[in-house]
């Protein structure tokens, strides 16, 4: 509402759907409401998992990202772990029902490979700087590559930077909540997630941790491919289908080496 415009709570104004308001005293004016999200994220409690409506807007993907990035960033900070998995599901939830965008993520991560094992890195990743254009079909979703490059990726560079052991355990523990979801929905998870929940698992020195994890990833390709070969239901592509998988085993060279030293 301007200072021009009257309240939309006025009694001569009529609702007409999606989002205008008809002067029903004669003057035939018409008016279109508009949702300003800086404003409205003002006003929303940082822990009110927001992010279908901020994804549904027309706005450009790049803004949006940077509200979720900049929500994640303060529950972490908070260390509120139980919102943080409530948003991971509800971001895998609405990224599950999206063939096109699993398709193109499951290869568009591979470039994130050396970055995510933990092992090299110079400097932070740019939220808003991609290195690869992400396609029309995924403006209403948080694809994997994203989640990686803008949340997952920075956070745990930061926590090695500051020697904050405990923000690490977390970001850890997120990562591997969000790749349980997906795999609950029957969504592979990425090459470049894997090697990042190696490597921060390593870096984290839970070592029974990691060893349960890489057992259950054997058993897990080991009951997709009998899943695929008796044609049942399985996730979208199989892991070694990816291009990705090529350079697995230097990023898991890379870690242990990096492990190691």
């Amino acid at each position: 509402q301007s200072k021009n415009n009257p309240s939309i709570y006025d009694e001569s104004l009529s609702f007409l759907a999606p989002s205008f308001f008809l002067n029903t005293n004669g003057q035939g004016l018409l008016y279109q409401a508009n949702l300003d999200m800086d404003h409205l994220l003002d006003y929303c409690p940082s822990t009110s998992c927001i992010i279908p409506m901020i994804l549904r807007r027309g706005e450009r993907k790049e803004k949006l990202i940077s509200h979720v990035v900049e929500r994640f960033s303060h529950l972490i900070e908070l260390r509120d772990t139980m919102n943080l998995q409530n948003w991971i599901g509800v971001i895998v939830d609405m990224y599950s029902k999206s063939s096109d965008a699993i398709e193109w993520d499951f290869d568009s991560t591979a470039c994130l490979v050396p970055k995510a094992t933990l092992a090299v890195f110079d400097e932070l990743p740019v939220v808003n700087d991609l290195p690869v254009k992400v396609p029309a079909f995924c403006s209403q979703i948080l694809t994997q590559f994203e989640l990686l490059h803008c949340i997952f990726l920075p956070q745990a560079i930061a926590a090695i930077n500051e020697g904050d052991a405990e923000k690490l355990r977390l970001i850890s523990s997120l990562s591997v909540h969000y790749l349980v979801e997906m795999e609950r929905k029957m969504v592979l998870p990425s090459v470049a997630l894997q090697s990042f929940i190696i490597a921060i698992l390593c870096r984290t020195e839970q070592d029974e941790v990691l060893s349960s994890f890489l057992s259950a990833r054997q058993t897990q390709w080991t009951i997709m491919r009998r899943r695929k070969h008796m044609n049942l239901p399985t996730v979208h592509r199989m892991y070694f289908d990816s291009p990705g998988a090529v350079s697995f085993a230097e990023a898991l060279f890379l870690i242990a080496s990096s492990h190691r030293s």
